[in-house]
C-alpha cells in the first residue's frame, strides 16, 4: 500500500484533454494489450472494470507511484539512467526539440500553454534533466 490514493481528475486545465497522434507500431501495441486484458478478465475471479489502457491482472488502473518505480527499474535494466514517469516528459520534450519538432507543435504535444516558455526552458536544459542520479 503506497499511503494514499490516486484520484482521476480533467486536468489542471480546459487544454489537459487533447488528442495525440499515434503511429502504426503504438496503435498495434493497444491491440495486444487490449486482447491481453480481455483474456485477463476471463481469468480473474473479480475482474476491475477500467478505461486504463494498462491495468493490473485483475482490472482496475496502477498507482501512479508504482509504474514511475517501474520505470526507474525497466530504464536501468534497459541500459538507460533510471527515468522515473515524469523523467520522460522531459526527454521526450528534449528530443522533440532536438529532432526539429516545431516549438509550438512541441508545446502544444505536451499541454504547454507558451511555446516561448517551453522552447527556453527545454533547450537550455541539460541532457540528464529528468533523470534520477
Amino acid at each position: 500500500m503506497l499511503g494514499y490514493d490516486a484520484k482521476s481528475s480533467p486536468g489542471k486545465s480546459a487544454d489537459a484533454v487533447r488528442s495525440v497522434d499515434l503511429d502504426q507500431h503504438l496503435i498495434a501495441r493497444f491491440k495486444t494489450q487490449r486482447a491481453l486484458q480481455a483474456k485477463e478478465k476471463l481469468a480473474a475471479k473479480d475482474y476491475e472494470e477500467s478505461t486504463h489502457v494498462f491495468t493490473k491482472e485483475s482490472g482496475g488502473p496502477y498507482h501512479p507511484q508504482y509504474l514511475s518505480r517501474q520505470m526507474g527499474v525497466l530504464s536501468q535494466e534497459a541500459g538507460l539512467p533510471r527515468l522515473i514517469a515524469h523523467g520522460f516528459r522531459h526527454t521526450s520534450s528534449t528530443l522533440m526539440l532536438a529532432n526539429g519538432v516545431p516549438p509550438k507543435v512541441a508545446a502544444e504535444c505536451l499541454g504547454h500553454a507558451d511555446a516561448l516558455l517551453f522552447s527556453n526552458l527545454y533547450r537550455t536544459t541539460p541532457p540528464h534533466f529528468g533523470m534520477i542520479q
